[in-house]
């Protein structure tokens, strides 16, 4: 993209579940022919570090061949089976953007310029080199970037977010059995079946709602986003923005359920042996 004869190219990283606060990567060739980068997180950036031109025409490359068409897939995904992956957008000059997820492997040449373009900001930034993937790497070295300034302020959000991890990171295997569950009673529909289905489906709406009181409660154990600095807005605001998303999507499985449920038939007493 260019602004005012700027030429910038974007890079934004997001997790499998969406809920770490990555910051995107920006790059840009200066009207003086500087070439630099840095971070950039909501409503602030980072100091710029300078990039070399061998490194600038190294990525140039690689986003020439990520903005390539993308083939068509070639094998059809299975409905039943769910899978994580991380995703992200890349945005260049001449109006070029385009998303990329981890799991099509058509999308993999926008996933190599990512990753080229992560590893160039951590290598900037003296972030020790690990086995970890890019994404989890870049997260980890730029953790103190997403730090509220107020150390006060900072040990309740880590809290907070402690405690949604802790609840959240079970709701995968809870939805699995509560599908399972209903899949079960579908196929044979019995009162036993049908019974072990609702306390599954109700497990998961019990989680989602222990969510949501996280999410209360930090609306007024954390700063006023509208009250605070650019920097504390943008932690603060798009934290709660990424909780908020993950509660809305978990509450359309939610609601699926429960619809799937009130469909069933109405099941049969358990023939007694």
């Amino acid at each position: 993209m260019r602004f005012g004869g700027r030429e910038v190219h974007q890079v934004l990283p997001i997790d499998a579940y969406g809920i770490l606060p990555i910051p995107g990567v920006e790059l840009e060739r200066h009207r003086d022919g500087r070439l630099t980068l840095r971070l950039r997180y909501r409503g602030w950036a980072d100091t710029p570090y300078d990039v070399s031109q061998e490194d600038w025409d190294r990525l140039a490359a690689l986003e020439k061949t990520a903005f390539a068409p993308v083939p068509p897939a070639r094998e059809k995904g299975n409905p039943m089976i769910v899978v994580h992956c991380a995703s992200g957008m890349i945005a260049s000059t001449r109006s070029q953007a385009r998303g990329w997820w981890a799991c099509n492997p058509g999308d993999r040449p926008a996933m190599t310029y990512n990753d080229a373009v992560l590893d160039l900001a951590m290598k900037a930034m003296g972030c020790e080199a690990t086995e970890k993937e890019a994404i989890w790497r870049f997260s980890t070295c730029t953790a103190a970037k997403a730090k509220l300034d107020n150390p006060i302020e900072q040990r309740k959000l880590e809290e907070f977010r402690r405690r949604w991890d802790t609840q959240r990171e079970p709701g995968s295997n809870i939805l699995a059995r509560a599908r399972m569950a209903l899949r079960a009673a579908q196929q044979t529909p019995t009162e036993a079946l049908r019974a072990d289905a609702y306390r599954k489906i109700m497990d998961f709406g019990r989680q989602q709602q222990a969510l949501r009181g996280i999410i209360q409660e930090s609306g007024s154990g954390l700063p006023d986003p509208q009250d605070s600095d650019a920097k504390t807005q943008a932690i603060v605001s798009t934290q709660l923005r990424q909780w908020s998303a993950d509660v809305e999507g978990q509450n359309r499985n939610y609601i699926d359920l429960l619809e799937s449920f009130a469909a069933l038939p109405i099941g049969q007493p358990v023939p007694q042996s």
